[in-house]
């Protein structure tokens, strides 16, 4: 890959036309003002610098398909070199045969040595911008190749903890669908046709869309009605959400583990009513969401920190590159876990 020097738009080459007719004038009179007639320092300029822009494509063109490596950096300098020299002696051969006059002609052979030094400067500035830029946008290349492999890895990562989430919740549902469907038939099929709805949804949504908090909430009762027909009266859920956080939004799919984690270690070795509270509230510039139910300590699993949390808290990394948006505590008999989302 090499830096272009040539514009490819109508702006660009407008002011690069503009550059070339004040660099024509500006040299012109430089000329006349040391002797030379005006005619012929017109005609002289506009000769030089048609061939050092042959010049300058012409390298752009070497250094496109070849860039000098550490053992040969003198191409940098005898390129220019030698384009240089033919672009001087062919522009002088030809000011000297068109124009016949001897003035001109001992000008142009007085200034040769300074325009020849000129050129050769000019030509080796521009070869190592030329190799600079490619660098440049080589190296630019690469970090964009990288970041779009570390965001690529990072949305395989997240659709693979997705995927990882949703079987331990359909596999309960399934099972509490075989034990009921001997004893409660009914059940079992309300509980089928949930399921279904339930999983339709899931599918609809897409992991790297936001969704607003009223649009979580209703997917949450979705689910919440499944887990209803799984426990029954043994299961009661709160939700409170603050009119003030109503406009937040946050990642889709988020705080149904949250649900099911507060399900599987409130209610599993537990034979009363259990109660989970789930509050949203708005906290400056984040959406805080909190999962409150209560636990056995005296359980091995009391605290609930299985996968289900592990997998959300890896989630939320990945989504937003922080470690402490996902916070547990325990109050008296209650295990709570807080949800922060920053808002965009």
């Amino acid at each position: 890959m090499m830096m272009r020097l040539m514009p490819k738009d109508w702006g660009g080459w407008l002011t690069f036309s503009g550059f070339l007719i004040l660099t024509w004038a500006g040299l012109a009179y430089l000329l006349q003002f040391y002797g030379l007639d005006w005619k012929f320092a017109i005609y002289d300029v506009l000769l030089h610098l048609a061939l050092l822009a042959v010049s300058t494509i012409v390298l752009e063109n070497i250094f496109r398909f070849y860039r000098p490596q550490q053992g040969n950096k003198w191409l940098v300098v005898v390129i220019p070199l030698v384009l240089g020299v033919v672009g001087l002696f062919f522009g002088t051969w030809v000011l000297k045969w068109v124009f016949q006059n001897e003035d001109a002609r001992q000008f142009w052979e007085f200034i040769l040595p300074v325009r020849g030094l000129v050129m050769l400067v000019v030509l080796i500035f521009v070869s190592r911008m030329l190799i600079m830029g490619g660098r440049i946008m080589e190296q630019q290349a690469l970090q964009e190749h990288e970041t779009w492999l570390e965001k690529t890895a990072k949305e395989a990562e997240l659709y693979h903890l997705r995927q990882q989430l949703q079987p331990h919740f359909l596999f309960n549902s399934l099972n509490s669908i075989n034990a009921m469907l001997k004893s409660q038939p009914e059940k079992a099929r309300a509980m089928i046709l949930q399921l279904s709805d339930f999983l339709r949804q899931t599918v609809k949504k897409d992991h790297k869309l936001w969704g607003t908090i009223e649009e979580e909430m209703a997917y949450l009762q979705q689910y919440l009605e499944i887990e209803k027909v799984r426990f029954g009266h043994r299961l009661s859920v709160q939700v409170k959400v603050d009119p003030a956080a109503k406009d937040t939004q946050l990642p889709q799919l988020l705080v149904q583990p949250l649900i099911e984690n507060a399900v599987k270690h409130g209610l599993y070795g537990m034979v009363e009513e259990v109660a989970i509270e789930v509050t949203a509230n708005r906290e400056g510039h984040y959406l805080a969401i909190s999962v409150s139910n209560p636990f056995d300590s005296s359980q091995k699993n009391g605290k609930g920190t299985g996968f289900g949390l592990e997998g959300l808290k890896r989630r939320m990394f990945l989504i937003f590159g922080r470690h402490d948006l996902l916070q547990t505590q325990i109050a008296g008999d209650n295990f709570i876990v807080t949800l922060k989302i920053p808002q965009p």
